[in-house]
Parts: structure tokens; C-alpha cells; sequence
């Protein structure tokens, strides 16, 4: 046997058993953790001895612990015992078994005799004892051998123990003689080092890859000799296999079945007290508390506090847990099918009686796969809708599947059937759709819960179900209960989701149950998605304004839709993309969409968020980015999945087309089918929208203009009539200049500036542009100009594109060539950098586009900029940004006269008429140079 890693406690041993004389003893008392490897450097030094040495072995054992002379059975049975010993062995044993029987016999001559028939055989050849885990030896044993303890001195004889180092290690009373002999050493084992690891696996697994893998070990084990042991032969076992390159070895592969059973012989070997709270400490993992392992398993706190002691000594625990959680998953999947149901049952129990999250109670509860509590039906609902929150939909559905066990009656049924539609639609909402009938079959019933009935509204809508949506809302008038806040407070809620998602319906939505000007709060996060919803509302309604904006994003900040359905964040996001801020809404898009801690698990967020990113990059006027977006939404969930909202992608899909020209793919995707109810939501408008841009684009005009005239219809009887949201007056005005009709156009561009929500960047320029476009050409250079100063502000890019091409346009038709050249070839240069090139080129008429690309290469915007030096580009940038010139002068150290000359080489050498156009040209500059 090699132990290497014990060369020092091996040699001395070998130096004590060297100081044994003719006529004196020697006792040696071996303590170590549990694992620590005493058994195996008692064994490997007895396998070391010469020929001509005795060497008698025994292992205590806490079963055979009140065994009469066990101990001594095991020692007899070994060499260089003669049959007058054996004949005193079984003397005494006969006596002590009489005693036990009652005689009364007085034990000390036969003990006496035997353990003088011992110190005879040590006197005759060289001995050496072994006792492993001396603290199970029988009191009967220990008696004979204290007659040779008392001897030593006189003869020569070795005698070994081991016993764990550890506060709850109780020996038998005799043990005492062992430490009173004067002959005593003490060895204590101790946990190995790193570089004791690292040499017992660069035979196995090489150099290269010890290194690392001996400071997992150690960060795994604590050096415990038993579990690197086991951690070695886990290596050698891959290593052989060739299954897995070392280069892909980690710590939860190697963490095994084999290191969980070794984990599990530490604790066997201290008592069956360090079993139950070793696996109690393993179970709780990180949240394993002293308290709570008193709470869990009944034992008192000092036996407790003794046990994490020893755990401690022997490299398993740390700061009271185990080293490594995967170590105390290992032991617990090492247990007995029975108690580790039993044990997972505990902590179930545990942790409700401690009224934890039900997410936590149910985990347990799903590991034991059992739920007899009377409490567990509610607590496993609860936690399907928690682990939608956290989007593990496996443990979702497995919390239901241990729930319908608990189901008593049909109310019980329900009410999983309810949380099984919910948590389906958070992920897809088509899965949804197949439980919806059962459910609408129980609300008939009277079997499902009132609150819950109402959010079935919201299923039932969603997936176009009117009619029965209806029923249920006119079912509910005399189920719910005017007194009950949380009643109220849902109701408030459908209302206000409906009043956005479905007008028409909301209008019938119980109305004399709601009284707008009553603020209900219901549970704790109805009001705040209420808000939410009714922010998105309002915006629609009227515009945003910055206290609006600051209210979006303190809903994203506080991310209180987490324990509601995902499509809360989408509608704060809408929200701010309708209220002129776009770039906050991707930013937020962005940060959501990529989180710090997990990748999105939920399709049905990451399709929502990507939506809402689409519509804020089409509101930017990055309709490749919207293209691309809302592409990618449409297709994380099924079709039948997006049910009324299928519109949504598809309008921006469509219209991204429409103004790049791909009109062919435009076409494809208004070949889709879409379900007739989408008609009833702004989704529908949206769609209209969409296709009216696409029959204007195709040279429908007169089709275009019913598709926008029945948008606005619709709009303006929902009271969401706002240009932010959707600007349908200007849409309408550009089909009626396609058809002649100037009056009309002005008219419906002009109603549309005086709309709330017109002020925002994007509408107001729309509006100028659509009203210039509608006027004569001597007015239109102004109004356009206004348009651009007002883009200026923004990112905005399509509609900075056709500004320029169409005050390009303007000069042209007013004969202003070289201001008509110089504007053509800014609007190509931003199109071009955004592929916006078809957009540009059906504004531009065919001189200007000849003389672009006679120029390209040599005199576009881009090249224009590069002529201007640093300091002229800095003050350019900051002027952009609607610096004043007090503030650039401060800004960068220097005079506003120095300002005024730098801004004056820059309007001359890009043929700028002042500040308003410098913002244009210089998002040029920046994608020209990127």
C-alpha cells in the first residue's frame, strides 16, 4: 500500500516501533478527522513490518460495541496465539456471559489470567496491537488490555489506536488507561496541502492538468484524504475512459457519485447523529444555519454546534456548510431513495413553518415528489407563477403536475388549470390556447375562482375570443365583490388593459362596477401594472411629457411586472417610444434583453421586448433595425401564439419594406393571414397603417386612402388620436397629393399640428414635411428647414432622408442648383449610411440622382466634413447638440469669438445655411467615418 502523502506519520511510527526495547512498551494513540486515512497508515505500517513481528489487528465497531471481548476475538485470531491463551479466552468469555445471565460471578481473575497470557506471548515475540476506532471497543476488551497498559514498562510490545479527533466522540470509560500510560505518543493526521494533492494526481491525469485540478480538489474537499482519494480516482476514470477531454474537465463532472459516497463514509464513520445532521447540512446548502439545523432535525444546539465542529476538522464544512454546494448535492444524491424523500419532505415543511417563498417550499417539494401537506396545493400554484418569473418553466410545470395530486375538488382542478394557462402563455401563449375551453367550462361552472376569472378575460382576448370574453365579463357582475380591494383592483386592472389592448370591449366591461376617479390599489403590484398600461394609454391618447417619460422609466428601473406577465415591460417600453423617446426605450430594450445574470429562458419576453426594440428603431428611423427586430420577434413564438397582436411585428415588418423598397417581400407579408379580431386592437391599426403606406408606395392612392381613412376612424372613436402614436392625417394627407387633392391635404396636415402629442420631434416633422409637400414650391423650403431644425435634435434617420431629398427637391423647382446639389448629396450620404438608398431616390429626380453618382466618391458629405479641422469639427459636434455658443466657448477653453469664426469656416465650407442643418450633416459625418 502507497501513502505517500503520509511518508511523515509512517516514519513515525517507525520510530517509536524502534524505541521498543526488551523489557519496555510503547503506546501510540493515532487521532485525525474523519477521512483523514488513520486506518489506512495503521494498516500500510503493520504491512511494513519485519517477518519476524506479530501483528494482531482489531476494528472497533458501534454495532459490536456491547459484543462481550469482541475485541479481543478479533486479536486472537491472528498468529502466535497458543491453545493455553485461547483456553483462558473462552473461560472468560463463558464467565462474562454467565454474568450477563445473572450469576455473579466475579469477572476480574478470568481478565486478569487473560491479559497475563498476553504480556507472556509479548515477552516471547515481537507484538505489536492494533486497535482501529478504539472508542467502539468493548468494555470487556479494554479491561484485559489495560493489564498490559499497566505493564509497559516491562514489556515490549507496540501497541496502535485510532480514534476521531473531535469534540462528539464519546470512548468507552477504559479508554482513560490509554492516556494515562507513560509510554503514550500522540500522531494526529492532518488534512492534506495542495502540493500532497497535486503529486497524487500528476500520475494520473499529467502535469499540466494537476495543477489546476489539485486546486479544485483542495477547494472541494479541504484536503480530506478519503474524498481526494475519491476525487483521484474520478480522474482516473475519465482519463481511461476517453470520454471527455482534459481540457473540458470541471468540478461538477468530476463531483460524482463516488465523491458523495465517500462524503457520506466520513459522516457513517463518526455516528449516526453526524449522519442526520451532515445530510441536513447538505440538503439546507447555503441556507444551512445552526438554528435551522435544530429546528430541522430536533437535536440540541451544543450537539449540533459539536457535529459542525467536527465536519469542520474533517475539510467538509466551512464557515458552517459545506465547502462546496456540489459536495452536499453529491451526498444528498448518495442517500437511500426513502430518506432522501423523507428529507426533502423536512425541509419542505421547514421552510413553510418558516413562511419562505413558496418557490423555495415547492422546490423541496418537487425533489421529494410528494405533497400530503394540506398546505402544498396552494404553495405549488403559487410557485409555478414565481418560476415564471424566473422563467424555468420545467419547475413551473412540474410544481403543477405534484399540484393536480392535491386536487380535492373541481375548485382545486381550476385553479391548476388557470396557473397551467398562465404559465404556458408566458412562454408561448398558443400552448395557452389548449386549456382555455376547460377553463371556460369551469367559470361556467362557478368553479373557478372570481379574481382568476377575470384574468381569463384577458386569455380569451388575447387569442380572439370576444364573444366569450364578453360572457365571462357580464358572468362576473354577480360573483365579484364591491368591499374586496383586491377584487376591485384586478377588475380596474382588466379595465385598463382592455382600454388599450381591446376598446370595444372595454366599453362594456362592467362599467357600473368602475368609478375612474376611485383609486384602487388591489394587491400589491395590480396598481402598479395598472399604471403601467394606463401610461401606455395616455400616450396613445395625448402625447407624453417629461414627468410621463420619468414615470416610464421608473417602472423599468423598479421591474415591477416581475411577478405579472411579460408583456408589462413592452408596455412601458411602447410607452416611451410614443412619447417621443425612442432612444431611451432602446436602451432599456437592450439592457433587458441582455441580462447580467441569465439569458432570457421565456419566448414570450424576448419576442415582446424585441417588438418593442422594432417599434422604437422604426420611431429612429432605423428601419433596418425594425425590420430586423420585429423579424426576429414574429418568429420566437408561434403565429397562433401572437393571436390579436400579430399585427404588431407585421406592421413594422411591412412598412420597413415599403420604405426600402423591397415591395415585393412587403407583399409576402401582407399575404399572411391574420386573424379577424386583430381589427378590434391597435394592432389592427397599425396593419391598416402599414398597408396604406404599401398601396401608396404601389400607386394606389385611392386604396391608400381608405386603408389610413378607416385607421383614423377607429383611432378617433378610441380616443387614441395622438401623432406620436400613429400619425394617420399626414399618411392620408400624402394619398390625397397623389390624387390631386391639395385642399384636403393641407387641411388633414394642419389638423394634424394641432393635435395633442403633435410636439414630439417625429410628428412635428412629419407634420412640416407633409404640410410643405402640400403647399407651393416658394413655401416649401422654409417648412422643410423648420423640419430639419427640429430633427436636429434627434437620431431620427428616414425621416431626416426624405426632409433633405425633398428640400433638395424644393431648391431644384425654385432653380436654386447648387443649394438643390449641395442638400442631394447630404440626403444620399445619410441614406447610404443607414440603407436607406431607395428611400432617397424616389424623392430625388433624375438630374440629381445623374449628378450624385457623377460626384460619388468625390464630393460627397462625408468628404465635405473632412476638410474642416479638429478644433472646427469639435465646435460642429457641439453646436449639433444645441450648445450655445457662451457654452462651447467654455466647453473647450476658448472665446465666443473664436466660437462665431469656427462656426462661420463651417457653414461656408458645407454650404450650410446656419445652425438648423448642422445637426443633419454631422450624423452624416459620423456614419461616414464609422
Amino acid at each position: 500500500m502507497q501513502l505517500d502523502e503520509r511518508a511523515g506519520e509512517m516514519k513515525a511510527l517507525e520510530d517509536v516501533f524502534g524505541e521498543i526495547s526488551g523489557s519496555e512498551g510503547r503506546v501510540v494513540i493515532v487521532t485525525g478527522a474523519s477521512g483523514a486515512g488513520k486506518t489506512s497508515v495503521v494498516q500500510a505500517f503493520g504491512a511494513r513490518l519485519p517477518a519476524d513481528v506479530c501483528f494482531w489487528s482489531a476494528v472497533g465497531a458501534r454495532a459490536e460495541r456491547d459484543l462481550p471481548l469482541g475485541i479481543l476475538a478479533q486479536l486472537l485470531q491472528q498468529q502466535a496465539v497458543d491453545c493455553e491463551v485461547e483456553s483462558l479466552y473462552y473461560s472468560a468469555l463463558a464467565i462474562l456471559r454467565d454474568a450477563e445471565m445473572g450469576t455473579g460471578e466475579v469477572l476480574a481473575g478470568p481478565m486478569h489470567r487473560l491479559g497475563v497470557a498476553i504480556a507472556d506471548i509479548a515477552r516471547k515475540v515481537k507484538l505489536v496491537i492494533a486497535i482501529d476506532d478504539v472508542h467502539y471497543a468493548d468494555e470487556a476488551s479494554l479491561q484485559v488490555l489495560s493489564y498490559v497498559l499497566r505493564r509497559l514498562g516491562s514489556i515490549p510490545v507496540l501497541i496502535v489506536v485510532t480514534r476521531p479527533f473531535g469534540p462528539s466522540i464519546s470512548p468507552s470509560a477504559s479508554y482513560a488507561e490509554f492516556s494515562r500510560c507513560p509510554g503514550i505518543r500522540h500522531l494526529r493526521l492532518g488534512l492534506l496541502g495542495i502540493s500532497d494533492i497535486y503529486h497524487m494526481l500528476v500520475g494520473i491525469v499529467g502535469e499540466q492538468s494537476a495543477g489546476p485540478l489539485s486546486a479544485d480538489c483542495l477547494e472541494l474537499t479541504g484536503g480530506n484524504p478519503r474524498l481526494v482519494r475519491a476525487f483521484a480516482e474520478q480522474c482516473r476514470w475519465w482519463a481511461e475512459s476517453g470520454d471527455l477531454s482534459l481540457d473540458d474537465w470541471n468540478i461538477r463532472r468530476i463531483c460524482g457519485l463516488d465523491l458523495g459516497q465517500a462524503a457520506l463514509a466520513c459522516l457513517h464513520s463518526m455516528d449516526e447523529t453526524a449522519v442526520q445532521l451532515g445530510t441536513s447540512l447538505a440538503i439546507l446548502g447555503d441556507e444551512a444555519t445552526i438554528g435551522r439545523l435544530v429546528r430541522l432535525t430536533g437535536i440540541g444546539v451544543c450537539v449540533v454546534n459539536d457535529v459542525v465542529s467536527s465536519l469542520s476538522a474533517a475539510g467538509l464544512v466551512a464557515s458552517g456548510r459545506f465547502r462546496n454546494p456540489l459536495l452536499g448535492e453529491a451526498i444528498v444524491e448518495c442517500l437511500p431513495v426513502a430518506e432522501k424523500i423523507q428529507l426533502h419532505r423536512n425541509v419542505a415543511r421547514l421552510c413553510f413553518d418558516e413562511g419562505r417563498e413558496p418557490l423555495e417550499v415547492a422546490r423541496y417539494l418537487v425533489a421529494a415528489g410528494s405533497a400530503t401537506e394540506p398546505w402544498a396545493g396552494q404553495v405549488l400554484r403559487d410557485a409555478a407563477i414565481e418560476a415564471v418569473r424566473i422563467e424555468d418553466r420545467q419547475l413551473a410545470m412540474e410544481c403543477l403536475q405534484l399540484a393536480e395530486t392535491r386536487c380535492a375538488n373541481e375548485s382545486d382542478r381550476a385553479a391548476v388549470d388557470f396557473v397551467r394557462v398562465t404559465v404556458d402563455s408566458s412562454f408561448d401563449p398558443a400552448l395557452a390556447a389548449r386549456g382555455l375551453d376547460r377553463l371556460v367550462g369551469s367559470n361556467a361552472a362557478g368553479h373557478l375562482d372570481r379574481v382568476d376569472a377575470l384574468l381569463l378575460i384577458r386569455h380569451l382576448v388575447w387569442h380572439g375570443r370576444l364573444d366569450e370574453a364578453r360572457s365571462c365579463l357580464e358572468t362576473l357582475g354577480n360573483r365579484l365583490d364591491p368591499r374586496n380591494q383586491q377584487d376591485t383592483g384586478e377588475l380596474h386592472f382588466v379595465r385598463s388593459w382592455l382600454s388599450y389592448i381591446c376598446p370595444p370591449l372595454a366599453a362594456t366591461a362592467l362599467e357600473e362596477w368602475v368609478d375612474p376617479s376611485q383609486s384602487v390599489s388591489g394587491d400589491r403590484f395590480t396598481g402598479r401594472r395598472r399604471h403601467a398600461i394606463g401610461l401606455l394609454r395616455e400616450v396613445m391618447a395625448a402625447g407624453g411629457n417629461p414627468e410621463t417619460i420619468a414615470m416610464l422609466e421608473e417602472l423599468l428601473t423598479g421591474r415591477l411586472w416581475e411577478n405579472e406577465s411579460v408583456g408589462e415591460p413592452a408596455s412601458a417600453l411602447l410607452a416611451l417610444v410614443y412619447a417621443g423617446r425612442p432612444d431611451i426605450a432602446i436602451h432599456w430594450c437592450d439592457r433587458l434583453l441582455k441580462p447580467a445574470t441569465q439569458p432570457i429562458r421565456s419566448s414570450s419576453l424576448a419576442a415582446s421586448l424585441n417588438y418593442a426594440k422594432a417599434a422604437a428603431a422604426e420611431h429612429q428611423g432605423d428601419l433596418l433595425l425594425a425590420e430586423d427586430c420585429a423579424t426576429t420577434a414574429l418568429h420566437q413564438i408561434s403565429t397562433s401564439g401572437w393571436g390579436i397582436a400579430l399585427g404588431a411585428p407585421l406592421s413594422i415588418i411591412i412598412s420597413a419594406c415599403t420604405a426600402t423598397g423591397k415591395t415585393d417581400a412587403a407583399a409576402k407579408w401582407l399575404n399572411f393571414p391574420v386573424p379577424e379580431s386583430m381589427f378590434n386592437t391597435p394592432f389592427g391599426l397599425n396593419y391598416l397603417h402599414a398597408r396604406g403606406e404599401y398601396l401608396l408606395a404601389t400607386a394606389r392612392p385611392a386604396a391608400a386612402l381608405e386603408d389610413f381613412t378607416a385607421c383614423g376612424d377607429l383611432i378617433v372613436k378610441w380616443g387614441i388620436d395622438s401623432p406620436a402614436y400613429l400619425p394617420w392625417r399626414t399618411s392620408a394627407a400624402m394619398a390625397c397629393i397623389a390624387l390631386g387633392d391639395h385642399d384636403r391635404a393641407r387641411v388633414l396636415a394642419d389638423e394634424q399640428c394641432k393635435r395633442p402629442g403633435a410636439d414630439t420631434p417625429r410628428a412635428r416633422a412629419v407634420s412640416l414635411r407633409v404640410s410643405a409637400a402640400a403647399r407651393p414650391t416658394r413655401e416649401r423650403p422654409s417648412l422643410l428647414q423648420e423640419a430639419l431644425a427640429v430633427l436636429s435634435t434627434t437620431t431620427e434617420t428616414a425621416e431626416s432622408v426624405r426632409v433633405l431629398a425633398e428640400l433638395s427637391m424644393a431648391f431644384r423647382d425654385l432653380s436654386v442648383s447648387s443649394r438643390a446639389r449641395s442638400t442631394a448629396r447630404k440626403a444620399w450620404a445619410l441614406a447610404s449610411s443607414a440603407g436607406l438608398e431607395d428611400l432617397c431616390t424616389k424623392r430625388l429626380s433624375t438630374d440629381l440622382m445623374a449628378h450624385l453618382h457623377a460626384t460619388e466618391g468625390t464630393d460627397s458629405a462625408p468628404s465635405e466634413l473632412v476638410v474642416l479641422t479638429d478644433s472646427e469639427t469639435a465646435v460642429a459636434r457641439l453646436a449639433a447638440l444645441e450648445y450655445t455658443n457662451r457654452e462651447i466657448s467654455r466647453k473647450m477653453n476658448i472665446t465666443v469669438s473664436t466660437v462665431e469664426q469656427h462656426l462661420t469656416r463651417v457653414y461656408r465650407k458645407l454650404g450650410l445655411s446656419g445652425r438648423k442643418e448642422i445637426g443633419i450633416v454631422m450624423r452624416t459625418y459620423v456614419a461616414g467615418r464609422a
